[in-house]
């Protein structure tokens, strides 16, 4: 579960994203683990983007995310 005083109450809202980023992002905050450090390249850049409620890709989603 999310640290002490972590923000959890967009998790619930119509606007979350469905992919699921900005929980995961949100989970391992909770926890101090890293999300993003072993990537890099355009998979950091996208799931980055994913994380804050953004498409994966700004030019529009081609893997099924914005369905």
């Amino acid at each position: 579960m999310p640290g002490p005083g972590r923000d959890t109450a967009g998790w619930t809202t119509p606007a979350t994203p469905m992919n699921g980023a900005a929980k995961v992002t949100g989970f391992a905050d909770g926890f101090g683990w890293p999300f993003l450090d072993d990537l890099d390249g355009y998979d950091r850049q996208a799931l980055a983007r994913m994380a804050d409620g953004q498409q994966c890709d700004p030019q529009g989603c081609e893997r099924g995310g914005a369905d």
